[in-house]
């Protein structure tokens, strides 16, 4: 009888430790708003043209990103993984680590930004709801000349003549908005 208590006890605690181990809540939470996004694929693609190979602002740019995420935001990989992103350095890191085989594909929604109002003169935090809206805001960047004009000639007066001060010299122009923007972003980058 006494084995037989014994024997019982012993399957008892068993039993116990097998079950007590097991634990039904996942490892990894995954976010419920995480979608592909051809936009946060365009801001990599753009950001890695601001930087060089070891990570280093680019003096050799010519545009900026009119609005800086406000962190950590959740990004996705395009094998399903996802990485939390606490910093711009972080994600720098994650944009010079990305391959021909690994990538950033997509972003949890919402996420905010922050973007300077110059009716207000002040910085002011925007949440972005979707891909709709991402794509929204990249698009009122005008990246592509870096005078914000959105006509590409890079001479700041948006007709796209490319002399922005009608004397008939497009390249003295040009240089002097370069310079001026250079200026715009290295004081942007102190102050930051």
């Amino acid at each position: 009888m006494k084995n037989l208590k014994l024997s019982i006890f012993s399957i008892l605690m068993v039993l116990f430790v097998f079950t007590s181990c097991t634990n039904d809540d996942s490892i990894v939470d995954l976010p419920q708003n995480i979608q592909e996004s051809e936009t946060i694929t365009t801001v990599m693609d753009l950001m890695s043209q601001l930087y060089d190979q070891n990570g280093n602002l680019n003096s050799d740019n010519d545009f900026e990103l009119c609005f800086d995420f406000v962190y950590p935001l959740e990004l996705m990989f395009n094998n399903g993984t996802t990485v939390t992103v606490d910093s711009e350095e972080e994600l720098i890191d994650v944009m010079m680590n990305s391959t021909e085989e690994l990538y950033i594909t997509g972003i949890v929604f919402p996420f905010d930004v922050e973007l300077y109002n110059e009716t207000t003169d002040s910085v002011e935090i925007v949440t972005i709801n979707n891909e709709e809206e991402f794509a929204a805001l990249l698009e009122s960047c005008d990246i592509g000349d870096g005078d914000g004009d959105g006509d590409g000639d890079g001479d700041g007066d948006g007709d796209g003549d490319g002399d922005g001060d009608g004397d008939g010299d497009r390249d003295r122009d040009r240089d002097r908005d370069r310079d001026r923007d250079r200026d715009r972003d290295r004081d942007r980058w102190i102050d930051g």
